[in-house]
């Protein structure tokens, strides 16, 4: 799997296991390894400004938060339906 890619992904629902099985279940392209990081607040804000993440996992209402902010760039949010 030498064209597998890294995936980091943000999230602040505690929903790390489940997050961690995206990279075996890539449609795109493989991944093999995949960066689960928990983050929620100031936290958070502070993982955006330093380093780029593939994923962000949070609830509405934050997600529209970091869209005011321009963290997030605006039409690239899918709700996640469960």
């Amino acid at each position: 799997m030498s064209n597998a890619a890294e995936l980091v992904v943000l999230t602040s629902q505690g929903a790390i296991p489940g997050v961690r099985e995206l990279g075996p279940h890539s449609r795109v392209r493989p991944v093999h390894k995949v960066t689960a990081l928990e983050e929620t607040g100031s936290a958070l804000e502070q993982r955006l400004a330093n380093g780029p993440a593939d994923l962000i996992t949070v609830n509405p209402e934050t997600m529209d938060d970091l869209i005011k902010k321009s963290r997030i760039v605006a039409g690239t949010v899918a709700p996640y339906i469960w």
